[in-house]
């Protein structure tokens, strides 16, 4: 890996990216820090299942979570071996990928004119215009061959530049005349 983003384009097509400071820490030291500092990695909720970490046995189990003295959220799984083990929040604690602060930092970095709109929550973003080419607008992309890529497709005209992470997509996804697509490494490094 040469650059931070590559991990978030690896992952920026997976419908809920999650990661656990377990797979953060298989990260290159600091990625973490920068992704997070640039408020690209945020929180989001808890796993609802993890790995005992009580036996050997690795098998997942639902987390049970009950409040603790003074407020403290305490979680807890059940276990063949140990019966009731206690998981700590840094087992069960999770992040993601913030979709818009991704492409507001595209926006900036690609210096375009215009301001980024959401235009489906989670999946299409209008970026702006390039300053050479102002009559063709830069969209950023996710999730394009999943099985409804069909209704983000609806949305994206073939005039358009498409920031995609996978590339190539599948074929006869689009009807008439396809936009340029342009894989997100190419254009974008931390």
């Amino acid at each position: 890996m040469t650059d931070a983003l590559d991990i978030v384009w690896a992952s920026f097509d997976t419908p809920h990216p999650h990661f656990t400071p377990e797979a953060e820490s298989a990260w290159p030291v600091g990625t973490s820090y920068d992704l997070a500092t640039m408020k690209l990695l945020i929180s989001t909720d808890n796993a609802s299942q993890v790995v005992c970490p009580a036996c050997s046995q690795r098998h997942v189990e639902e987390v049970i979570s009950r409040p603790g003295e003074n407020g403290i959220v305490r979680n807890f799984i059940y276990c063949p071996e140990a019966l009731r083990v206690e998981v700590p929040n840094a087992i069960v604690w999770q992040r993601t990928w913030n979709f818009m602060a991704i492409a507001e930092a595209l926006t900036s970095g690609l210096t375009l004119f215009g301001s980024c709109r959401e235009l489906i929550p989670d999946r299409l973003w209008r970026l702006g215009k390039l300053p050479q080419d102002t009559s063709r607008e830069i969209l950023l992309a996710r999730g394009l061959a999943w099985r409804d890529g069909q209704n983000i497709v609806r949305h994206i005209g073939g005039q358009a530049i498409v920031l995609v992470a996978q590339h190539p997509l599948p074929q006869g996804l689009w009807k008439g005349r396809v936009p340029a697509l342009i894989p997100l490494a190419r254009v974008a490094q931390l």
